[in-house]
């Protein structure tokens, strides 16, 4: 595989994991503040919150998409860049190939 491809799928993994924990964080705490309240003013609460259209919904998604592929082309640029540091394409002792004589 070319570096870039492992920079991007190590850059993946990387984002998931953060956003994994932002979410089970997130999650936490909409339960506790849910579990306060009273059957009505959970209904209301859950309506309000989901009160959108098509049109505001794919906007959000597109900007959400949008920073989501930057954010991981960012961390791909960086990771490739560490990789390159550490196993250089060709390495200070290979930089000239040596030459095969032929009898």
């Amino acid at each position: 595989m070319k570096r870039r491809t492992i920079a991007r799928i190590i850059a993946a993994i990387l984002f998931s994991y953060g956003m994994a924990f932002m979410l089970v964080s997130s999650h936490k705490s909409e339960l506790v503040q849910y579990r306060s309240l009273s059957h009505d003013a959970l209904l209301d609460t859950l309506a309000n919150a989901h009160k959108t259209d098509f049109s505001s919904s794919f906007g959000e998604s597109l900007l959400g998409i949008g920073v989501l592929v930057a954010l991981i082309e960012l961390m791909t640029s960086v990771i490739e860049f560490a990789i390159n540091r550490i196993a250089p394409l060709n390495p200070p002792s290979s930089a000239e190939p040596a030459v095969e004589h032929s009898p």
